[in-house]
């Protein structure tokens, strides 16, 4: 991979990271997910994209970048039903299907 696509990289597995705290906090705060970027005030950095699903007992959310479309995912909780047997908040490389 060439330098640019791993910063790439970093830059999404950190937003997720992020993401994950923020959700936590949120949840501490409120006793339930956001159910979406905005409502937690969460802007990925330049060139990441996500998509986040929140339920009642989790959430889920995967990313992608411009330099790294393949993208990561995060699950929290059930995941509201997303990415079942990965493990709770770890990140983990997306698989094409």
């Amino acid at each position: 991979m060439t330098p640019k696509v791993n910063v790439a990289i970093a830059s999404l597995q950190r937003d997720l990271r992020d993401l994950v705290a923020i959700q936590a906090a949120f949840h501490a705060k409120h006793q339930r997910y956001a159910e979406s970027l905005a409502e937690l005030d969460f802007l990925p950095a330049r060139g990441n994209h996500i998509n986040m699903i929140a339920g009642t007992n989790g959430f889920s959310a995967a990313g992608s970048s411009d330099e790294f479309p393949a993208g990561f995912g995060v699950r929290v909780g059930d995941g509201a039903g997303q990415f079942e047997g990965q493990p709770d908040g770890e990140i983990f490389m997306l698989t094409k299907a």
